[in-house]
């Protein structure tokens, strides 16, 4: 399993239209990606304008092929999304550790 941490820079006054935008992308990868495994997106509480979202997914591979895949989510969508969060976000990927079990 790897987790994906994408990272932009929304204007607060846009965080409404972003936060939308971005439920839309999911929901669309979601539904065509069956090595998705889900995300969250998250607001910083000490910079309005900064927000995260953790997705999981099987494989790097299985990532990389749903980037280079046509039309998975409406490009008019990523735009609008784009366009809220002034621009496309950064992302770093990170191999899953399994979990920490006390004994």
């Amino acid at each position: 399993m790897i987790r994906v941490i994408y990272r932009w820079r929304v204007d607060p006054e846009r965080a409404e239209e972003f936060a939308a935008a971005w439920r839309e992308v999911t929901r669309h990868i979601q539904q065509a990606c069956p090595d998705a495994r889900g995300s969250v997106l998250l607001k910083s509480q000490l910079d309005a304008h900064v927000y995260l979202a953790v997705a999981r997914w099987d494989s790097i591979d299985a990532w990389r092929d749903s980037r280079e895949a046509e039309d998975l989510v409406p490009a008019p969508l990523v735009e609008r999304m784009r366009a809220a969060a002034g621009g496309p976000a950064s992302y770093e990927i990170f191999d899953e550790l399994p979990d920490w079990a006390p004994h």
